[in-house]
């Protein structure tokens, strides 16, 4: 009788009814209102979630990369995200995550990825930030660079035009190395005296 009437009998009017967090951290968002149903969590059932809490200490930022470059990401390497709202401040990330399957996305395959932000004892973040990520793939040092424009295919070779003392032109076989598809580097080839036509194309 006393526990159809009050919920709990004579001998457990002491037990304090809460429930607990499993981990410290902030509330979010409380979705339930007062005298909504709670439903337990069991094998047919996913439960009702009655608070939203986070440790703001421990932030990722989530993004989605394109098939193409997902090879060139490893787990562990590191790589600085802008913030935008802290008026693109940067701060480090570590990659800890990617998913082992593409999700399709406006026609192109994309894998999600999670990196843990590391803290900044200046900076306060909190969570739905949006950030862009900068990873540094490969780079070199104080190498010869052109514009790609200024390449001349043919078949398997690559060309540039030299200007002499004259502005007579000539044709100079080179190799080529990294680019960031604008500027690319000259391996053999080249030296810091020549002077290259640059290509109307």
């Amino acid at each position: 009788m006393q526990i159809i009437l009050k919920g709990y009998s004579q001998s457990q009017q002491n037990i304090p009814h809460f429930i607990r967090s499993t981990i410290s951290g902030t509330v979010l968002d409380i979705p339930l209102k007062e005298g909504a149903s709670v439903t337990e969590r069991n094998n047919y059932n996913e439960g009702s979630t009655i608070a939203n809490i986070a440790d703001l200490q421990t932030l990722f930022f989530k993004a989605k990369v394109s098939e193409s470059d997902v090879a060139y990401l490893k787990k562990g390497m590191t790589f600085e995200i802008g913030i935008s709202a802290l008026k693109n401040k940067k701060l480090k990330a570590t990659l800890s995550h990617i998913t082992p399957k593409a999700i399709e996305e406006n026609g192109i395959m994309k894998f999600e990825i999670e990196a843990k932000v590391e803290n900044h004892p200046d900076t306060q973040l909190y969570p739905g930030f949006s950030a862009v990520a900068e990873i540094i793939l490969d780079k070199r040092d104080s190498v010869i660079t052109i514009k790609e424009r200024n390449l001349i295919f043919k078949k398997d070779s690559i060309y540039v035009e030299l200007l002499g003392r004259n502005d007579e032109k000539g044709k100079r076989l080179v190799k080529t190395g990294l680019s960031d598809g604008i500027r690319i580097e000259i391996t053999e080839g080249l030296s810091l005296t020549n002077r290259v036509k640059v290509q109307s194309n």
